[in-house]
């Protein structure tokens, strides 16, 4: 289960800086005319001013592409790097890191670090007189005292309004 979620974070990391290398390149290619896949893999193919890396081997559309194109299938690997790309890939795991630093803090105080007191401070606002019908609330539950138990089970208890 794990190395197959750490697959999917490969592949949708992969996915989006492939994404937006195609972008890039059809920006390239429109710039050009159109003639940019005619040139095959080497110089006029890709766009110099945009370039991070540009390598002549390992192109996984030169002669079938071998490993290079199984490579560009699961994880997106291109011979040629822009920096939208690069960029693009670095924020993606990025926000993946900071997703599970999230998810590990909560896991282990029971509550979220800044979206709890945002929300918090939303339902009080909400409550102050922004409620029309006091009566319309009465009968539905409200969720209180969530914390995780020692073996990371959440806990939740419901009390009536």
């Amino acid at each position: 289960m794990v190395i197959s979620t750490c697959l999917l974070y490969l592949v949708a990391a992969g996915l989006l800086s492939r994404g937006v290398w195609f972008l890039e390149n059809n920006t390239w290619s429109n710039l050009i005319g159109g003639d940019a896949s005619e040139t095959g893999a080497g110089p006029g193919s890709y766009d110099i001013r945009q370039s991070v890396w540009h390598v002549n081997c390992c192109s996984p559309l030169v002669n079938g592409g071998g490993g290079w194109g199984i490579l560009n299938a699961i994880l997106g690997w291109q011979n040629s790097a822009t920096y939208g790309s690069v960029i693009s890939y670095n924020l993606y795991w990025l926000v993946v890191i900071v997703w599970f630093v999230m998810m590990r803090y909560r896991e282990q105080q029971g509550r979220w670090l800044l979206i709890d007191p945002l929300v918090r401070r939303f339902k009080t606002r909400k409550t102050d007189g922004c409620l029309e019908n006091p009566e319309s609330t009465a009968g539905i539950g409200v969720l209180s005292d969530n914390k995780a138990s020692g073996n990371g089970v959440m806990r939740l208890q419901a009390t009536e309004v």
